[in-house]
């Protein structure tokens, strides 16, 4: 590894909540840990049924977490950015993971192996104590999706998917297929598609070459908010 590679890497330690409390000499030892891996838009990076083998860390890009029937049918859960975490549950508890981790873009990942990721939560309890924040956390948002597929509607679901996009982008309207929209929310193409419709029609949103721009937020925080 080049010297700038490391020290990219003893910075992104040194921001990152589960090392920012350890002093410089650990946050080396954590560096010797690491391995630098890139993959490829839409390259699979673990499989739902995998053995774990890793904790990865994203440095670079974004990452979609999802989960899928036998029929193939795909319930995305989150996607990542720069800075999260992912396949920490099934090195914590050594049992097949859970989800399938999909690269969004291109992505760059610091991977820490499982025997070396157990070293470090043995040798530095202040990493211990972040990864048991970051489960309760975890167990939040998990609490938050659940909710929403069992007691909002699909409409409701939607608004509050849209809020959340638009906040969360920085430039234009990003580019969602009506079927990536379907996956994040747990239904089908067809009711997305109904329901953005019914959207347009209200005057809420504007649908342009896969961009959906929002005309009038308030209006969809009344539909997200209407439990």
């Amino acid at each position: 590894m080049s010297g700038a590679g490391r020290e990219e890497i003893l910075q992104f330690l040194a921001r990152h909540p589960y090392f920012a409390g350890l002093d410089d000499r650990a946050r080396q030892r954590v560096a010797d840990c690491i391995v630098v891996r890139r993959f490829a838009r839409d390259s699979v990076i673990v499989m739902q049924g995998d053995t774990p083998e890793a904790v990865y860390f994203i440095a670079h890009g974004q990452v979609r977490i999802s989960r899928f029937s036998p029929d193939g049918r795909e319930q995305a859960l989150m996607d990542l950015f720069p800075g999260h975490v992912f396949n920490l549950v099934a090195v914590i508890d050594g049992r097949p993971t859970p989800s399938t981790a999909i690269a969004r873009t291109t992505v760059v990942l610091y991977v820490i192996p499982r025997a070396d990721f157990w070293h470090l939560l043995h040798a530095y309890p202040p990493v211990a104590e972040a990864v048991l924040v970051d489960f309760a956390a975890r167990l939040r948002r998990f609490t938050a999706l659940v909710e929403d597929l069992s007691l909002r509607t699909v409409a409701e679901r939607l608004a509050r998917l849209l809020l959340e996009i638009a906040n969360e982008s920085q430039g234009p309207a990003p580019r969602f297929t009506q079927q990536e929209l379907a996956s994040r929310l747990g239904t089908v193409r067809e009711v997305v598609s109904r329901t953005l419709k019914r959207f347009e029609e209200q005057g809420l949103i504007r649908v342009e070459r896969h961009r959906i721009i929002i005309l009038d937020p308030e209006g969809l925080e009344r539909i997200a908010c209407a439990m």
